[in-house]
């Protein structure tokens, strides 16, 4: 385990309310989410030099926040409220592991 690292519970917060936030009515909302999540972890790892980029956790949460995006990319304004829920949640979870990994 890793010692507290800083601005971890901000990161994820901020992660959280871009997946909240994405939906399939609105293309730049999926980009965004994209860059968004790209940016929150480049800029915890510029504070967080002693992390690996490719930690497992970090790279489940761009996984996973990247399946959402593309689902969503695909199926724009036909997108199924169900199928983009659960992608939703294993976002989430991806954004609570990351959190529980580098917090404690």
């Amino acid at each position: 385990m890793f010692s507290s690292h800083q601005g971890t519970f901000q990161t994820a917060e901020l992660i959280r309310h871009d997946i909240d936030n994405v939906h399939g009515l609105a293309s730049n909302t999926v980009e965004m989410l994209g860059r968004n999540v790209e940016a929150a972890i480049a800029n915890w790892l510029d504070g967080n030099r002693s992390v690996d980029p490719n930690h497992e956790a970090i790279a489940a949460l761009r996984v996973k926040c990247s399946l959402l995006a593309d689902h969503l990319q695909r199926a724009g304004v036909l997108y199924r409220k169900p199928e983009v829920d659960e992608l939703k949640a294993q976002a989430h979870s991806a954004v609570d592991a990351f959190e529980a990994v580098f917090r404690s």
